[in-house]
This record gives C-alpha cells, structure tokens and sequence, in this order.
C-alpha cells in the first residue's frame, strides 16, 4: 500500500469540508483516494472513517437533530437500500451516475432561482424522497445528495442539518463496515492507520463546527447548493 499518510490528507480535507457543509466526505475521499490505492481498501478504510465522522457530529449536534424527521428517513430508506443494491448487481452503475449528476445540476440552477421557496414538507413526501435516497445510495453508493436536497428544501437550520445528515447515515455505514468485514483485506489490520483516519474525522468535525458557527444562514446555504454543484460535475463527466 502507498504511504498511508497521503491518505490521511485525503481524510483531512475532506473531515474539514464535510465538518461545515455536513456532507461529501464519501465523494472527497473516495474521489482522491481511489486515484493511489486500492478501490476496495479506500472503501473499507473510509467506512471506518465515515461512521468516525458521523458519531463525532451526532455528538456535536445531537441536541439540534430532528429525532423524527431522522426516523422517518432511515425507515423509508431501508427498502430503497435493498432494491438499490440489487439494481445495481443487474445494471450500470456508470450511468446511473451520469443521471444522478444531472439531476442535481438541474436542482441546482432551480434551488438558486427559488432561493425564497422554502417549505415544510409533508409526510408523504419525505417518506417517497428518503426511499429514493436509500434506492440510489444502495445503486450508486452517493444516494446522500438526495437527502441534501430534501433538507435543503425544508429549510433546516444549519446545526440540525449537519445533526440530521450524520444521523439518518450513521446506520448504514454500520451495516457495510460489518458486510466488509468479511472481505480479505489487508487493511483490516491496520488498526493505526484506522485511529489516525478515527482521530481526524473528530478533528475535522471539532474545526468544522467552530466555522460553521461563523456562518450566515445564506451563507451556509449557498456553501451547500456549491458543494452540490460540484458534486454534480463530476458525476457527470468524470
């Protein structure tokens, strides 16, 4: 394996990101590190990193979490996780993708032409967009920019947002660190590269937050609908 601590930059970058928008440090440090090391070895190490990132913001955040918003979208998402994955074993992930991309480029242009249109949303439809966001993330593995988009549309304040995000994840990285528990990997040894990649999600999250408190609402917004644009490029041509 390459020197592991161009991985733990990897890490850095994207705990420091992810620790003020509350979202893409899958798509970061995936991204980066599949570029020198093993895709399966990145998966596995950011798995472990991605629950670290998780549990340090739920800690954080946990008095700001909407307990059942967060409910509601890890229920509706299970069933859409599991016909996700089994789309995705019959199907092209690529282009999948490429779809996905442009549907957040679309959403996008309309979230910053309709800034001002921010609205509860019923039942109903936080139930039907979680399930989409399980059926993608189990298809594409970045179903978590489908669940950018619902609390972004809801309006939710900015602390609840990072709350909500890392807890309706938190689950689901716990259920595929113990699936790819069983595959062999070298890497599952390698516990000091796992406390290193463990100690800078809590970092990264502790710097986030103090910037985050630094943000206008409109701000962090915009930072969010940014980050989303981003996230969409790439999908679509890369």
């Amino acid at each position: 394996m390459t020197d592991p601590t161009l991985l733990l930059s990897f890490a850095l970058i994207s705990a420091l990101i992810s620790g003020v928008v509350g979202f893409g440090s899958a798509m970061i440090f995936i991204s980066l590190g599949s570029l020198f090391f093993p895709i399966k070895s990145v998966i596995f190490l950011g798995t472990v990193f991605f629950l670290a990132m998780n549990v340090s913001k739920i800690i954080f955040y946990a008095k700001h979490v909407h307990g059942r918003l967060a409910l509601w979208i890890i229920v509706a998402a299970l069933p859409g996780n599991y016909l996700g994955a089994q789309f995705m074993v019959e199907s092209d992930p690529e282009f999948l993708k490429k779809v996905l991309g442009v549907i957040i480029l679309l959403y996008v242009i309309w979230a910053f032409r309709n800034h001002e249109k921010i609205k509860k949303l019923s039942r109903p439809v936080v139930a039907a967009g979680s399930f989409i966001y399980g059926l993608v993330a189990g298809a594409v593995g970045t179903g978590g920019v489908i669940k950018v988009m619902m609390l972004d549309r809801m309006g939710i304040r900015k602390e609840a947002f990072v709350g909500t995000m890392a807890v309706t994840a938190g689950l689901g990285n716990v259920v595929k660190l113990f699936v790819y528990s069983s595959l062999p990997l070298a890497e599952k040894n390698a516990y000091g590269l796992m406390v290193g990649l463990v100690a800078i999600a809590f970092i990264g999250t502790w710097l986030g937050r103090h910037v985050l408190r630094r943000l206008t609402p409109e701000l962090f917004r915009s930072l969010v609908l940014g980050a989303l644009f981003i996230i969409s490029l790439r999908l679509i041509l890369l």
